[in-house]
């Protein structure tokens, strides 16, 4: 199956928090690049006539946000412009023009071979018209993506069609292990804020800095960490405080107290209120008191001992790769720190009833170990429908 795509870059110009244009600026970027003619004549000659500048437009977001997207002025960079100026200065131009720039256009070739009752899917794409990918630098090899179980990594070939045989030349078994999430950084944490609606571009950082500087959070080398303390707030602060749902929440009302239609009097009497009824609740605890203690050795990588949290029981070591954890909540039963115990032990638990399926069925089952997974165990005249 052979599917062409067109793609464009009409929604970003530049990475900022908005990324449109007021209308009387976006009419100058004619004049502006025409400005860098001389340092991109490829990019200039390739522009469309006349630029869809209303790919590029939106008043309202621009009104919105406070600030249109960073373009260029059209004047070319002097010597006296360091190397480091000189890269940043080429992303945006590069940004701007790929931004006008027409759509590019891809073939890709998805073929799935049907081996002995096994199906192996093998997918490939080719360029056929660049596009706005000629000002990023990005262009793609065409090759296979073999990211599923394909069959395939030297290209598809052409003249293939639906129902032709084919030769199986060789076959490997290959076993991998699966890789623990790699640690965030400030740029894919500031990411996620702004995903999830926390803070503007102007506190995002700042709020970061401040959880560097009260060493909730550590920098090590370019990820970010929590140290024993921030581990430790999390164990007594309360489960919707540490959901970022109920920020952007927060961030939403103050949105709408700026654009008049909130009102802050109220809001600033429900926060109020929330912060006593959270340090009532939590005054007096110490860390880990909400979760138990320490339950003895991980099952699965034995260095490791089990602590427990608001969220589950987990291994200490977590911050070397181990993920072993069992959630207080499984199918819609909250296990007691008995349960968890027998299972740590090796053993199986006793039938718990309430367990709920995704079909929303109640059913009773055992719990045990398998792996680094908590598995049912099921007998037939005990399964419920």
């Amino acid at each position: 199956m052979t599917t062409r795509v067109r793609l464009s870059l009409a929604e970003n110009l530049s990475q900022t928090d908005v990324t449109k244009l007021e209308p009387k600026q976006a009419a100058t970027l004619p004049q502006r690049l025409t400005g860098l003619q001389s340092v991109y004549p490829d990019l200039h000659a390739a522009l469309p006539s006349p630029l869809p500048l209303g790919r590029v437009t939106d008043d309202a977001a621009v009104a919105k946000a406070g600030h249109p997207a960073i373009i260029v002025t059209g004047q070319v960079p002097g010597a006296d412009l360091g190397e480091r100026e000189r890269k940043v200065f080429d992303l945006i131009a590069r940004r701007t023009f790929a931004a006008l720039l027409a759509p590019g256009t891809d073939e890709r070739t998805t073929v799935l071979t049907d081996a002995a009752g096994e199906v192996w899917r093998t997918k490939g794409t080719v360029i056929l018209v660049p596009g706005w990918r000629t000002a990023t630098r990005t262009l793609p090899e065409a090759k296979p993506d073999t990211s599923d179980e394909d069959a395939d990594s030297g290209g598809i070939p052409a003249g293939l069609h639906v129902g032709q045989r084919v030769t199986i030349q060789d076959v490997e078994v290959l076993t991998k292990a699966t890789k623990p999430p790699a640690h965030l950084t400030d740029a894919s944490l500031l990411a996620l804020m702004e995903k999830h609606g926390l803070g503007t571009p102007a506190t995002r950082a700042a709020v970061l800095d401040v959880l560097v500087r009260r060493a909730y959070v550590t920098r090590e080398k370019k990820s970010l960490t929590t140290t024993e303390k921030g581990r430790a707030l999390l164990t007594v602060a309360p489960e919707a405080l540490q959901s970022p749902e109920m920020t952007g929440q927060w961030e939403a009302q103050l949105e709408a107290i700026a654009g008049g239609s909130g009102d802050g009097h109220v809001f600033l009497q429900g926060i109020r209120q929330y912060t006593a009824e959270v340090v009532a609740s939590v005054k007096g605890q110490e860390p880990q008191a909400i979760g138990g203690g320490d339950l003895g050795p991980c099952p699965v990588c034995h260095q490791g001992r089990i602590r427990a949290s608001q969220k589950g029981w987990g291994c200490s070591r977590w911050r070397d790769g181990c993920r072993f954890t069992i959630w207080r909540v499984v199918a819609g039963k909250r296990l007691t720190e008995a349960q968890v115990k027998v299972l740590l032990a090796g053993k199986t638990t006793t039938f718990i009833s309430g367990f709920k399926s995704k079909a929303g069925k109640l059913f009773s089952a055992r719990l045990k170990l398998a792996g680094e997974r908590v598995a049912f165990v099921f007998e037939p005249s005990r399964k419920e429908a």
